[in-house]
């Protein structure tokens, strides 16, 4: 059977005493040598807490040594492109189902006259943002080409513009992590940028 060290105080005379007793016991016997006293232990919540505590240190030290990258920060990728000759840095989103551009942008780019304003509404995902309407068609110019896209225009201005997988899926975008490239369906690769190497604000 296991042993597990304990340390408690003696009944008797308060004399610390640290004794091996079984771990899967529901009570054990503590002897203490001050004063010769016999009293029983039974504190499986204690003994419970830092086993399972054991349990999170053995599975950190685990992820340390065999995935030690998850620890660092990844940071989120970025492709920088033009719309009517304004830098725009785009976030690539994965989970993101639709494209969306912030009004301040589209502001920017001269484009408040065809916001389509009936597909007005709220988007929810994490966090709420008011949907200001859609632009049904804008062309950007990235390194490998000119594509066509269509966003969803959203009130918040904290939010960089982001192609979802509707608009990669569009440009034909695959992602390579092991070489950290963007690659294009039409053979051309741009390098990933992350938000802390973007130039434009």
């Amino acid at each position: 059977m296991a042993l597990y060290e304990v340390t408690t105080n003696c009944t008797n005379c308060n004399f610390e005493v640290k004794q091996d007793i079984l771990k899967d016991s529901d009570e054990n016997y503590i002897y203490c040598p001050s004063c010769d006293n016999v009293f029983s232990f039974a504190n499986n919540n204690q003994i419970k807490q830092e086993s399972e505590q054991d349990l999170v240190s053995e599975n950190l030290e685990k992820a340390y040594n065999e995935i030690p990258h998850t620890f660092i920060r990844t940071e989120a990728i970025y492709l920088k492109g033009h719309i009517n000759g304004q830098e725009i840095d785009f976030l690539l989103d994965t989970g993101a189902e639709m494209s969306v551009i912030p009004v301040n942008i589209i502001q920017a780019c001269g484009l408040e006259k065809i916001l389509d304003k009936n597909f007005s509404g709220v988007m929810k995902g994490v966090g709420e943002a008011k949907m200001l309407g859609r632009i049904h068609y804008v062309e950007i110019v990235l390194e490998c080409g000119i594509y066509p896209c269509s966003f969803t225009v959203c009130s918040n201005n904290d939010l960089p513009a982001i192609l979802g997988i509707d608009m990669m899926y569009n440009l034909g975008i695959s992602l390579d992590f092991k070489k950290k490239k963007i690659n294009f369906d039409n053979g051309c690769s741009v390098d990933f940028i992350s938000r802390s190497h973007l130039s434009s604000k």
